[in-house]
């Protein structure tokens, strides 16, 4: 037996079916279009912080200075400059229990040291005392450190290239 198709709908109905109606596409477009703006909007405003990562070594601390030497790659020296914001994460003291150190560079060495540069930073806080232990920083005491080196908004990031051009 062939079974044949059986056309139960009329043109119109199948038209209401198969067509789009105009109220649709425009809202659509319409919310598409605020929620990108809104994107482009809130990304102006989120900053997000370029840094250079590397180690660090403690050759001296006295007074809240610190003489160090630093541990980066030689092709990222040339966008430190002196003010920039430091983060320093000490081995010897977890910054999940005692944080971080946070730090200004107050001096930049223009010679290297085995491919290391020497840096005089100021230490604006010091570490949290975790169960009573006392914390010290002291010489060679090493840490990862990141040195903040531009803020830019995610907005300015992404498209620095077209803002740039002018």
């Amino acid at each position: 037996m062939e079974r044949e198709e059986i056309n139960i709908h009329s043109s119109q109905v199948e038209d209401i079916f198969t067509k789009i109606p105009n109220w649709i596409t425009r809202w659509g477009i319409s919310v598409i279009f605020s929620i990108l703006l809104f994107i482009v909007i809130v990304s102006n405003f989120i900053i997000y912080p370029e840094v250079i990562r590397g180690k660090i070594l403690i050759q001296n601390n006295h007074l809240n200075i610190a003489y160090c030497l630093f541990q980066i790659p030689q092709e990222q020296v040339y966008r430190i400059k002196t003010g920039n914001e430091v983060i320093l994460k000490f081995e010897r003291y977890p910054f999940q229990k005692f944080g971080v150190v946070k730090a200004q560079i107050v001096n930049i060495s223009d010679s290297s040291i085995n491919g290391n540069f020497l840096f005089t930073i100021k230490l604006v806080d010091q570490l949290n005392k975790y169960q009573n232990m006392q914390v010290v920083i002291k010489k060679n005491m090493s840490a990862d450190c990141e040195i903040i080196v531009d803020k830019k908004s995610i907005f300015k990031r992404l498209f620095h290239y077209v803002i740039d051009s002018k």
